[in-house]
């Protein structure tokens, strides 16, 4: 796959942290609050024994070398070092969020030519139907706009026999409160 991503079902992109070409995106409130805090968001919300969480669920989802991955929400990518490893040189992974900021932190961690990382939202993924085995949405979920739109498209794009995941390190109570404060999300 080259970086415009052929031949994955990625959608082309001509940036490696690309800006959405979909408005809606850019005047999304929730993209304003997370490229305000971008800058900071893995060292406040990602510490190191938090990561290492991370490897180990990640490890747990079983996905094996060569396989195509989406991860949705990618954030910071704060996941992508775990899904490369899990997915070897082989693999493919299409990284996505809806913040620009975020993007472009994340697009720093997936140098290689297997793997993309573009602005984009859960409700208009930029993926082929059945591009991917597995779709990961870590510690998104809960900021999706239309979450029956989001998971009709991760449907669409997940292949007969695939999976998707949706995962996060809280508790539903955790995140009620660590959310309650943030009417953007």
């Amino acid at each position: 796959m080259g970086r415009n991503g052929a031949g994955t079902g990625m959608a082309s992109q001509h940036s490696h942290a690309a800006r959405g070409a979909d408005m809606a995106v850019c005047r999304d409130p929730r993209a304003l609050f997370f490229d305000e805090r971008a800058d900071t968001w893995e060292e406040r919300c990602y510490p190191p024994a938090t990561r290492e969480r991370l490897a180990e669920l990640v490890r747990g989802f079983g996905i094996l070398p060569g396989a195509d991955v989406l991860d949705m929400g990618t954030g910071t990518g704060v996941l992508i070092p775990c899904l490369r490893e899990a997915v070897g040189e082989a693999g493919r992974i299409l990284s996505f969020d809806v913040s620009y900021e975020m993007v472009r932190r994340a697009g720093c961690k997936e140098s290689g030519a297997r793997g993309l990382c573009v602005q984009a939202t859960a409700m208009r993924i930029p993926a082929r139907d059945g591009a991917f085995g597995h779709v990961i949405c870590f510690a998104a979920f809960p900021h999706f706009a239309d979450k029956a739109a989001a998971m009709r498209e991760m449907a669409r794009v997940t292949r007969p026999g695939g999976e998707v995941i949706v995962a996060h390190l809280l508790s539903r109570a955790e995140l009620a409160r660590h959310h309650g404060g943030h009417p953007a999300v």
